[in-house]
């Protein structure tokens, strides 16, 4: 999922969400909040990666299993489309329900 995002691979990225997955982000993030289903997830994504050149995710520590997912701890690294400046302040916790598709991600500042 991480690395079709870093790729900007979004057809491969939106096969990993249900059509009803649930994207929350903090809403200090370029365009963040709460999106249903994957037209608005889409909305989302668009003006996410519009503000990044270039953007990816590293783990900063290694995933937790839960019951009905996994939650994982790492931060986005990109550079500003308009600047150029690099940037590592997107440190998160991110949270992953899933059954066969993705049915919620859960982004918070770490």
């Amino acid at each position: 999922m991480f690395a079709a995002v870093a790729v900007r691979d979004l057809d491969r990225f939106f096969a990993t969400l249900a059509p009803d997955c649930v994207l929350r982000t903090d809403p200090a993030w370029p365009g963040g909040g709460e999106f249903r289903g994957t037209e608005a997830i889409a909305g989302f994504v668009d003006e996410f990666l519009s503000a990044f050149s270039r953007i990816h995710f590293e783990e900063d520590a290694e995933p937790v299993l839960t019951a009905s997912g996994v939650t994982m701890r790492g931060h986005w690294i990109g550079s500003g489309a308009a600047s150029g400046i690099e940037t590592e302040s997107f440190h998160v916790t991110v949270r992953i329900e899933a059954d066969e598709l993705l049915t919620e991600l859960d982004f918070r500042f770490a």
